[in-house]
């Protein structure tokens, strides 16, 4: 492995294994992306004395491999308190890196069998996902129509059969894995492309 690639943990849950599983079998179907929040608290509890003076987040810009800028609503894009550092780096790394996937809780890296290569980075609200990026995400289609590719798809909080529209189904894992009504909180989070390197510990 090229010395400048790193590896980093990274924890799914069981549903999400699963969907890499398939991913690895059938690229681009079932889940190639991951969203996460670590290391992004401190915008997502923007200062309050800021909001109150109209300032806001505008975006992120990733300004060198895997250090990214917070870019204010401002004409100038910075922020005026000397306080706030609008700094982050990706806890993940960055695009050519690679994650190995914890199971069962505190897996050790030798015993992972899951490796993934990122492909791309970006920081977005939880809310802009794309219909797209939604299936991406790993959800299961709990009915599939092969005439028309309409889908049903599941509701995590399992109060319905299902929905018409991938979004929210995504929106209820959400809730499911961060608490009820976390998705509408809308936070800022790290958006992880990737494809499955190996299921089996080895190298294709």
């Amino acid at each position: 492995m090229n010395n400048n690639v790193k590896e980093r943990p990274i924890l799914f849950s069981g549903d999400m294994i699963c969907a890499l599983l398939q991913e690895y079998s059938m690229p681009g179907q079932y889940k190639n992306q991951t969203p996460r929040t670590r290391g992004l608290n401190r915008f997502n509890n923007f200062p309050e004395h800021l909001k109150e003076r109209g300032w806001e987040i505008q975006e992120f810009i990733e300004v060198e491999p895997g250090l990214w800028l917070a870019v204010s609503n401002d004409e100038s894009g910075e922020f005026p308190d000397d306080d706030f550092n609008p700094w982050v780096r990706c806890p993940y790394g960055k695009a050519g890196d690679r994650l190995w996937v914890k199971e069962n809780g505190q897996m050790p890296r030798k015993a992972a069998r899951i490796l993934l290569e990122i492909t791309e980075v970006r920081i977005e609200r939880l809310l802009d996902i794309t219909p797209q990026d939604a299936r991406m995400e790993g959800i299961e289609s709990v009915w599939h129509d092969e005439e028309t590719d309409v889908c049903l798809w599941k509701d995590y909080s399992g109060k319905s059969n299902g929905y018409i529209f991938a979004r929210t189904s995504y929106f209820s894992l959400w809730d499911k894995l961060k608490g009820a009504g976390s998705s509408k909180m809308n936070p800022w989070v790290w958006v992880i492309k990737f494809k499955v390197l190996t299921i089996n510990g080895e190298l294709k």
